[in-house]
């Protein structure tokens, strides 16, 4: 199966909402979306890309049943990672310590919409 990955693209709300509507359409393909983001623009981003990943699906099916879609589950960055990159991880003076990560296959999508 298809994989899409999109890492640290959030940070900006026309984008997040753009993703969101390009990812609901390789969903919709068959593809199953992986996204990763730190939570950059006080968690917006994330919040923004879900809801407009979900309007694009729910417009496109035909279910007339609420699409619930996982939340971004937070995962800790080791510190030897830190460590290791830390220049390379500063955005604006902010050193990020975790990534929240979401995953969303098409599998979801028609458990959803069948209401289980």
């Amino acid at each position: 199966p298809d994989i899409v990955v999109a890492s640290d693209l959030l940070y900006d709300e026309e984008a997040a909402a753009s993703l969101g509507r390009h990812l609901a359409e390789v969903v919709l393909h068959g593809a199953t979306v992986v996204a990763t983001d730190p939570g950059r623009i006080d968690g917006r981003g994330r919040a923004i890309f879900t809801e407009s990943l979900r309007e694009a699906i729910c417009a496109s099916s035909d279910s007339s049943h609420e699409l619930q879609l996982p939340s971004f589950e937070e995962h800790q960055i080791p510190e030897f990672v830190l460590d290791l990159g830390m220049n390379a991880m500063k955005y604006g003076g902010q050193v990020d310590r975790s990534v929240g990560v979401f995953v969303f296959s098409p599998a979801d999508v028609k458990l959803n919409s069948d209401g289980l």
